[in-house]
Order: C-alpha cells, then structure tokens, then sequence
C-alpha cells in the first residue's frame, strides 16, 4: 500500500527497474491511494494484470482527523476479491467503504469529484467572509450561517481556519492543493468536460504556491482572496 505525492513519484515506484511492480510476487495485490488521474490508474492496472498481478484503487476521503478516528471514507474499485480480502483493515480507519465495481479508475473518478467539491467550498467560504467584512458584519454570523448549512465536520474545519485565518494544524498543504488543481483540471480534459472553477482555484492555488503559504493548510488560498479584495494580508 502506498501513498505517493504525484502520478510521477507512484509511475518510479512501480515501473521502475526495481519497481514494485517486477517485485511483487505473482497474484499479490498493490492497494494505491494516492489522488493521481484516472488514466494512470488504468494503465497501472493494465501492467499488473498483464503480469498475473493485482492492483486496488483505494481513494481516501477525510483528513489526519477523520484517518485516526475511524471517520474517513473509501472508494475502492478494481479487483472484488482484493476488496473483500482488505475490508477488515480498511474499517480501521473508516466508517463508510463505497466498492465502486471492476472498473478500476472509478474510485479515483469519484476521489476527484469530492475533492473538487472541497476545494470549491474553500474558495467560497473565503469569498463570503471578505463581503461581510467589507460590509462590516461581524465574522461570527458567516461563521454559525455556515455551520448550518455544511454541518460535516471536515467542512466546519476549513470554515474555523478561515474564520480565525489561522492554517495550522496542516492536514493538506498548499502545494498538495496546487497539485491536485492540476489532476482535477487534466482529469476533466480528458473527458471533454470544462473545469470553470477549476480554473480559477488553479490560479488561487499557484499563486498561493509562489508565496509564504506554499507550507500552510490549503485553506490559506483565503490570504490571496482577502490581497486581491485589498483586505489586510496580515495573520499569525
């Protein structure tokens, strides 16, 4: 089981000379949970298969918080029998396993999606908080509106640390954010589909990446909101 930064570093660690993939003895299974594009996962499940091999997606939903308390969610998909076989050591860390079938980049198809709907949200919530300060509301009224409205914890979260613009504990940095922009926006291309917000995260993101942020939660792309409204850029 891995869990890599990018496509590039998963593709060097399975297809390489030494790579886990001519390591790995026949009818093992390699379970992958990076968040790479779909049609990596494919060809990565093309070349075990070819070689009497199997291989899982397993994408994972939730943060370090939601992983250590048992609250994340899974997608699986690829090979049944692996899926089965490894269900006793996925519900250590989750509460909800979605098997998504044989197709094996369904997993990561749904990955995307819900991770573009988090990145989405950020940008949102940033955008809702420099209106009402520029209309000089106090920031607690977005703050219990919002908690109404997306009562999930991994969303009340995002909202604390923009609320309080304080991006630490980092549970997914900027630059992770700024790489899986990419995925998102690649992984849409290639199905002729069109990435609008995508976009302009993918701008918010860079942006974010070139600067003191690069380090901190993702949920600082709030600090390049707030500098382009011209609202003050400091915070602790």
């Amino acid at each position: 089981m891995s869990c890599l930064f990018d496509d590039t570093s998963l593709l060097d660690m399975i297809m390489g000379e030494y790579g886990v993939l001519h390591c790995l003895p026949e009818h093992a299974c390699y379970i992958s949970t990076e968040t790479i594009l779909p049609k990596t996962v494919i060809h990565i499940w093309e070349s075990f298969k070819e070689n009497q091999k199997q291989y899982l997606s397993a994408a994972i939903l939730g943060g370090p918080n939601e992983v250590s308390s048992g609250k994340a969610t899974l997608f699986t998909s690829g090979n049944s029998n692996a899926n089965q076989k490894f269900e006793p050591i996925f519900k250590l860390f989750t509460e909800q396993i979605f098997y998504m079938g044989d197709q094996p980049d369904w997993a990561m198809v749904m990955k995307i999606a819900m991770n573009y709907t988090y990145t989405a949200n950020l940008e949102l919530f940033s955008e809702l908080y420099v209106f009402a300060e520029k209309k000089g509301i106090p920031a607690e009224y977005i703050q219990k509106t919002l908690y109404t409205v997306f009562p999930l914890p991994g969303f009340r979260e995002c909202i604390n640390k923009i609320h309080h613009r304080n991006y630490s504990p980092v549970n997914f940095a900027v630059t992770g954010g700024n790489k899986d922009l990419q995925v998102f926006q690649q992984a849409f291309n290639d199905v002729g589909a069109v990435p609008r917000i995508g976009q302009l995260l993918g701008e918010r993101f860079a942006s974010a990446a070139k600067s003191n942020l690069a380090d901190q939660d993702w949920t600082a792309i709030n600090e390049v909101i707030r500098k382009e409204s011209g609202l003050d850029n400091h915070h602790e």
